[in-house]
């Protein structure tokens, strides 16, 4: 679990608040804006999250992380890391992992001044846990437990307490996973596995949902959310990759396909969030004819009126971390 090639197997997922403001979809989404947002120089990227109008991800191949403001891009790198990649942003906290100069895996949260690094969950595999996302000084993702399974977390660092999160519905499957991609206060939201497939989830106090997109063969994460919106990916029956935002006021699914797409691992939704305009701003990757990963971001602009506010079960934010089990 110590190698680069554990933390770039793990996508992105997100966050949870308990009121948000929300879009009306379907007057927005005609005026749907796809770009992509390539850093300059790099090759095969991801955006993962967003927050406030700046967008987070990795480049190359996860060899850095980069921040994009909608005019320009930096890179960042842990002092002394051989990588590192950006999963979320809540404000001023960048939530991400790096692999130190032993070649082994850390969690870590920047503050734009300093890196804390989170420590392993206790009894985890050594090096397993990483870190998807976060909200203030707490965040949340995946770690392997001693019996080679992989379950959720939340870590507060202020009381440097753990959290273990794990969906009830993956009791008693010989291969069950659980990472949180998103919290807010006490609220989660991930994705779990079994043999059967991926599902995603949300949580609030010990209450536990599914969330299966019906155009989806055994295969929906939840990677972020917004409001009462949820993004992420679901895959079809001919082995497609598509991103989708979901509607848990109106339970209501709609599929997201960048244009740019060229390849049957498509276009995966990973993070939404607020933008300066006063719209929401949806990001991810699409897959171009060759497999390249490119970054890209999708601004919702919405038409006088259909803003208001859903109050409720919601989601705010970013980042998360799943083992991606990509079809062939």
């Amino acid at each position: 679990m110590s190698s680069p090639s554990f933390r770039l197997q793990v996508c992105g997922f997100h966050q949870f608040a308990l009121a948000a403001i929300a879009l009306t979809l379907p007057c927005a989404a005609a005026q749907a804006q796809y770009t992509t947002i390539d850093p300059p120089g790099s090759t095969y990227n991801i955006a993962f999250g967003v927050s406030n109008g700046v967008i987070v991800g990795y480049q190359n191949y996860g060899a850095t992380g980069f921040t994009f403001d909608g005019t320009s891009y930096s890179t960042f790198n842990v002092p002394g890391a051989l990588s590192t990649q950006f999963y979320g942003i809540s404000g001023s906290n960048l939530f991400g992992n790096y692999v130190d100069s032993g070649a082994n895996g850390h969690g870590f949260v920047y503050d734009g001044g300093s890196v804390t690094t989170i420590p392993d969950f206790p009894g985890s595999t050594p090096y397993s846990t990483v870190v998807d996302t976060g909200q203030g000084k707490v965040v949340g993702g995946s770690y392997f437990d001693s019996l080679g399974n992989i379950d959720g977390f939340t870590y507060d660092t202020t009381s440097q307490l753990f959290t273990s999160i794990i969906d009830p519905n993956t009791i008693g499957d010989p291969n069950p996973s659980t990472i949180v991609s998103g919290i807010n206060g006490a609220a989660t939201v991930g994705t779990y596995g079994l043999t059967s497939g991926n599902y995603g989830f949300m949580e609030s106090h010990g209450v536990y949902s599914t969330i299966t997109d019906p155009l989806g063969i055994g295969y929906t994460t939840v990677n972020g959310g917004l409001g009462a919106y949820v993004v992420g990916q679901y895959v079809d029956g001919s082995n497609n990759y598509h991103g989708y935002l979901y509607d848990s006021y109106t339970n209501t699914y709609t599929t997201l396909d960048d244009p740019a797409a060229g390849s049957h691992l498509g276009t995966n939704v990973y993070g939404i969030g607020y933008n300066p305009a006063g719209g929401i701003t949806v990001v991810g990757a699409y897959w171009d004819s060759s497999n390249i990963a490119h970054p890209f971001e999708m601004t919702y602009t919405p038409e006088p009126g259909t803003v208001g506010l859903l109050v409720g079960f919601g989601l705010s934010g970013v980042g998360i971390a799943f083992r991606r089990r990509r079809k062939s």
